[in-house]
């Protein structure tokens, strides 16, 4: 498993992983940094499944940290520029046969008592 825990830092993660375990499973990758969506992370996550073919899962923590924070919603809206990212991590997860998870927030923003409105995508 590549779990790109991006929100974290080295020292973080190591202390949460010693809280659960005393040793990590030997085939349990963890990075704090990444390229962009269009920017290299295809890249490196289709680099680091060539070598470690036996890799079935990869995580993304978070999505926006991945994402072009400069695009607009422009002519395609939120969901055209949602489908686009995912787009490009399903053509991975499909070509290697794994799964990859996205991990997405809520809005932040409280706008009314309807708990439709703290949906983002």
């Amino acid at each position: 498993m590549l779990y790109l825990s991006l929100e974290d830092t080295q020292r973080r993660i190591k202390d949460r992983l010693y809280n659960l375990t005393d040793s990590a499973p030997d085939n349990l990758y963890f990075a704090v940094t990444s390229g962009l969506i269009g920017g290299g992370l295809e890249e490196q996550i289709t680099d680091f499944l060539t070598e470690h073919s036996a890799t079935k899962l990869v995580i993304i923590d978070t999505l926006q940290k991945v994402r072009d924070s400069k695009g607009s919603a422009g002519k395609a809206g939120m969901y055209g520029n949602d489908y686009d990212d995912i787009s490009s991590i399903k053509r991975i997860a499909d070509g290697f046969n794994i799964a990859i998870l996205l991990v997405h927030h809520l809005r932040k923003l409280q706008d009314s008592d309807d708990p439709f409105n703290d949906v983002s995508g």
